[in-house]
């Protein structure tokens, strides 16, 4: 049998972070308006996930994933 792959378990804000983010290079103010939620969640969230390893900040403070936060599978939560 082969191992199954455990999933992720995100907020429903963390994932929208992480869609907004998928493809797009971001500056928080840009997430938030994409995402519609505040930038204190915003900001929030982004440390959450990386974190996790699945997004970073360079050096220019725009947002973009890892080659994690690319190809993870994860599942939302309330």
């Amino acid at each position: 049998m082969a191992p199954t792959k455990k999933r992720l378990v995100l907020s429903r804000a963390q994932a929208a972070c992480l869609r907004a983010l998928r493809g797009h290079e971001l500056l928080k103010s840009e997430i938030a308006i994409e995402t519609k939620l505040s930038l204190v969640t915003i900001a929030r969230e982004l440390y959450r996930l990386a974190d996790l390893g699945l997004v970073k900040r360079d050096q220019i403070r725009k947002w973009h994933v890892t080659a994690r936060g690319k190809t993870c599978r994860f599942e939302t939560v309330p």
